[in-house]
């Protein structure tokens, strides 16, 4: 009697193990079945949008009850080099479509990965980045780290600038983004991103250099006196770097702070804006 007990128990077990592992891979097979539908419109709308190269799905997320989320890489092989940038979108199960766009030509728009991707990776724009890169460590003491060199567009009207004409910016805007479409006519890469003269339009205040340092500082620099002695002595540093090399343009300097107690600064503290013409530092004002 107990032998008969302890194998129909076992045998209970046994179904429902297989019942078990068989939801688990009913549920990956429709996962990985949702995946390659998503995948097959993501080429097919990077493709309509003129991009040439390939997107993979790097990440893909379905909570309960929302609609499920993804994190794509596109990459291009251009000049020799991989370009990739990273997004994400969210999939709309309903019209069975992207429910976001990808990166695409937008009038009065010139942000986004694509463009900061393509723009800023071209070889000799590479090559000056690492040159900046190589005049900002020299600011580098125990204390303060370089942490990044890489370009943006100026997104920001800068309070504290009184010389920046912001309808010359805006016209600027403009002249890029006619740029990205004759690029996107002549069948350029990245989508028309690619082949665009950065020096150009960092001198026209359309783009700008962003330069973020890591500064380790006591814990009583959180008081306001001490953060203004942080700035002092930032200032003093910035100065002492060689800008011989440098294309005319804004280059916005800043920090976040690393406490010595381990804690750091939400945000990105209060840097510097640079103004830099034919090699020399002529202004600069805090970003306030």
């Amino acid at each position: 009697m107990k032998k008969g007990c302890l194998f129909g128990c076992t045998g209970v077990l046994a179904c429902c193990l297989v019942i078990i592992m068989l939801y688990v891979a009913s549920n990956l097979i429709q996962k990985y079945r949702e995946q390659q539908e998503i995948l097959s419109v993501l080429r097919h709308e990077f493709r309509l949008a003129g991009y040439k190269g390939d997107v993979e799905i790097l990440e893909y997320d379905k909570p309960l009850w929302i609609s499920p989320n993804i994190h794509y890489r596109y990459k291009e092989k251009v000049d020799g080099q991989a370009m990739r940038f990273d997004g994400d979108l969210s999939w709309d199960e309903e019209e069975r479509d992207l429910s976001s766009s990808i990166p695409t030509f937008e009038e009065g728009s010139i942000d986004g990965a694509a463009q900061m991707v393509a723009m800023w990776r071209q070889p000799e724009v590479k090559k000056k980045l690492q040159m900046m890169s190589t005049k900002f460590k020299k600011m580098e003491t125990d204390d303060l780290s370089l942490e990044r060199v890489d370009g943006e567009d100026i997104s920001i009207h800068y309070t504290d600038d009184d010389k920046l004409d912001w309808s010359q910016v805006q016209e600027g805007r403009r002249e890029i983004i006619a740029d990205f479409k004759k690029n996107r006519e002549a069948d350029k890469p990245l989508n028309g991103y690619y082949n665009i003269d950065v020096p150009y339009y960092l001198e026209k205040r359309v783009l700008q250099v962003d330069i973020e340092f890591e500064w380790k500082v006591p814990s009583s620099y959180t008081s306001f006196d001490g953060a203004d002695k942080l700035v002092k002595k930032f200032k003093k540093r910035v100065k002492m770097v060689d800008y011989s090399q440098f294309w005319d343009g804004y280059y916005r300097v800043n920090y976040y702070q690393r406490y010595s107690n381990g804690g750091t600064s939400s945000s990105l503290d209060t840097g510097l804006i640079l103004e830099i013409k034919d090699g020399k530092l002529v202004r600069s004002f805090e970003d306030g």
